[in-house]
């Protein structure tokens, strides 16, 4: 999945391993273009910082849920406060502007609910040395 965007000087990469950033939406339906939802429930994605580059090293990204949100009424934004500021510190203003400049013209989208995984790799090991044979 590829999160390249920042807010208020914070990348979103940083708030997802922070675990902060727990939801992501992708564009569904504009007037344009149907698409499925391209990301599975309990299935795990790089992150990746712009579409070129390698997913990052220390983790990925888990799809715990997803819903499906319809394009409200001018001014009326069909996000709440605490589900903007879960897509990285926004107001639901500021949010639902971002959104629209990436997908202009979009009438349905998909609302992930995300969990950053670390790399096992990276994580230190809580296992003292007795517990192998």
């Amino acid at each position: 999945m590829i999160f390249s965007g920042s807010h208020k000087g914070e990348t979103h990469i940083s708030w997802i391993i922070a675990n902060k950033k727990t939801r992501t939406r992708r564009m569904l339906v504009n007037k344009k273009v149907a698409k499925l939802p391209h990301y599975k429930i309990n299935h795990d994605y790089s992150i990746q910082p712009k579409r070129t580059k390698p997913g990052i090293h220390n983790g990925r990204v888990l799809i715990l849920n997803l819903t499906i949100e319809c394009k409200g009424i001018p001014g009326d934004y069909p996000i709440s406060d605490r589900e903007a500021y879960l897509e990285g510190g926004y107001t639901p203003e500021e949010y639902e502007d971002a959104f629209e400049k990436i997908y202009p013209g979009w009438l349905y989208r998909v609302a992930y609910e995300i969990e950053f995984m670390k790399n096992p790799a990276f994580v230190s090991s809580t296992v003292a040395s007795s517990d192998y044979p």
